[in-house]
């Protein structure tokens, strides 16, 4: 079983997932050039990564493809492929989860920092 697979076999999240491969840059809090991911899925509230390397719980997330800047924490880490939520979830139906409170809370540690 692939690591998408076991990912995905337990489906917990409140927002449908979808499969995507977008080059991407995990960004530090000290304003170094941070290194690069892949995101493999993507729903409203997270994203699947594929991380070559040590990356922090919190992070700065932004895709190659339109240069969004998402910040995130690790929810999961599986070797080099991990869950993180989004620090913000735009959805009215959604109550604030425990995720996205440590996720907003982890923005605020990173933009105090800078």
């Amino acid at each position: 079983m692939d690591l998408h697979a076991a990912a995905t076999t337990f489906e917990r999240r409140r927002f449908r997932r979808r499969r995507v491969f977008f080059a991407a840059r995990i960004g530090t809090q000290d304003g170094g050039d941070g290194h690069d991911c892949v995101i493999r899925g993507i729903s409203e509230s997270g994203a699947l990564l594929r991380v070559d390397g040590a990356a922090p719980v919190c992070f700065a997330l932004t895709t190659e493809r339109d240069g969004v800047v998402k910040m995130v924490r690790t929810v999961w880490r599986v070797g080099e492929t991990r869950g993180v939520s989004f620090a913000h979830v735009n959805s009215p139906q959604s109550q604030i989860s425990r995720a996205s409170v440590q996720a907003l809370r982890c923005s605020l540690q990173y933009i105090v920092a800078e």
